[in-house]
């Protein structure tokens, strides 16, 4: 399985990619701002917004052409990624070695990531790759995770924070625990790194918004929308886009853009309004964001089905999710044989992506000596802490947790082997 693993890995995700050709997520943002932005950079078109999107899943789609062709390219380099992956994990796991290996091969979630036409697979595999390095020798290795780090700041904002937050984290654990396995002068290194491979669009934020920033100009607008993700929200929020655009237009705005730097900066305000006025909702939110991120699975693509039937599948889900928080009724009568397997797929993906949470919670606790003794390990347990924190936050979706997979898989070893091995310890024996 050893010498064969980067084969597999590779038809795996090649395989995953084609299963999942036709999919529809982020089809709007593609064709709504990646190409537009990707024309502005060929000299084709005006662009009034030049801070969001971030510009690097752009600059692919200038540089080759065609979606087509960069999905691909974000799949063959993922995979190297998740071999790293593999060999840091085992490495950190010996005696567990082999159920990581298996967890790895078969990292559907990963594979599904990968899978998609959009900014968060090139920022993933670059920060994950980044932190495999940090992880893995000297300075130097420091140095280029952290550029790779920067670098994938450079397509999404989500990981941006993390430089400044390990070096805080190596600071303080370096004067609890003489040794610490995240040195500060590492951190260090790898925190200058990345703020040296995110300086250009600092600098290109600066010049065309008189503002600079090292994150994109829409995080108000998902702050404000995201706050309709609790159930019966004080503040009336929907968890839709248009939302943001009608917020602007109530405060007197209706001509300027959600994600314009403008736009950011009211929205942001109003969204730190909304939390003053409910503080108490604004905290069951953050909750109900962490119980659906563990409880809500990965996202697992989407199957290949007529227009129809994709449009009767989400009706189905989305049932299901009123059936949830509601307790309305969930009518599958529409349902074709397609569709119905479509829909069966997503439950039990739902279901075993749950479970695999659980499975990583207990690990967390279990291995929480391995945590302050091995790198990889606390880097880890770190990443799904501010996974969930994020999440939590601002927006819960199952995206988000398929980031998480590669990172929790160690720890959902050790939580599956504990329950197993705690469930047969107390099995009651049968005498005959």
């Amino acid at each position: 399985m050893r010498r064969a693993s980067p084969w597999v890995l590779l038809v795996l995700q090649l395989g995953i990619v084609l299963f999942n050709l036709g999919h529809e997520k982020e089809q709007g943002i593609l064709s709504g701002q990646y190409l537009p932005y990707a024309a502005w950079i060929l000299g084709r078109e005006v662009r009034p917004v030049l801070t969001y999107p971030m510009w690097g899943y752009p600059a692919l789609l200038a540089l080759f052409r065609s979606p087509n062709v960069v999905l691909f390219l974000q799949a063959l380099a993922a995979v190297p990624v998740l071999w790293m992956v593999m060999r840091r994990a085992c490495a950190a796991r010996p005696d567990d070695a082999f159920a990581i290996r298996v967890l790895l091969i078969g990292a559907l979630p990963w594979y599904f990531l990968h899978a998609v036409r959009w900014a968060s697979s090139p920022a993933i595999a670059l920060g994950t790759a980044g932190l495999a390095l940090l992880a893995t020798g000297g300075l130097r290795h420091a140095a280029f995770g952290g550029l790779l780090m920067g670098l994938a700041g450079n397509f999404r904002a989500d990981w941006s924070p993390l430089p400044v937050l390990l070096l805080l984290l190596a600071a303080v654990g370096s004067l609890v625990r003489p040794r610490f396995p995240l040195a500060p002068k590492r951190a260090a290194v790898f925190l200058g790194a990345a703020g040296l491979a995110l300086a250009p669009w600092v600098l290109f934020t600066g010049i065309v918004a008189h503002h600079p920033t090292p994150v994109s100009t829409n995080s108000g607008m998902v702050g404000v929308i995201t706050l309709g993700q609790l159930p019966g929200n004080p503040w009336g929020a929907r968890h839709e886009d248009a939302y943001a655009r009608g917020v602007l237009n109530d405060r007197g705005h209706p001509d300027v853009d959600p994600v314009s730097p403008e736009g950011n900066r009211i929205l942001t305000r109003i969204w730190k309004e909304r939390i003053q006025e409910h503080p108490d909702a604004f905290v069951r939110k953050c909750l109900w964001n962490v119980v659906v991120s563990i409880a809500g699975g990965f996202y697992m693509g989407e199957p290949p089905l007529s227009a129809a039937d994709r449009v009767a599948v989400r009706d189905v889900r989305r049932s299901i999710k009123a059936l949830i928080q509601e307790g309305h009724r969930v009518d599958s009568s529409a349902l074709t044989v397609p569709a119905l397997l479509a829909t069966a797929w997503f439950l039990i993906a739902t279901l075993a992506g749950a479970l695999f949470m659980l499975l990583t919670a207990i690990g967390l606790v279990r291995l929480r000596g391995g945590i302050l003794t091995d790198r990889w390990l606390l880097l880890s347990a770190t990443m799904i802490v501010f996974g969930l924190a994020l999440a939590s936050v601002l927006q819960a979706q199952p995206r988000h947790m398929n980031s998480l997979y590669v990172f929790a898989v160690p720890f959902a070893v050790a939580g599956g082997r504990s329950f197993v091995r705690r469930r047969f310890a107390t099995a009651p024996v049968l005498r005959g």
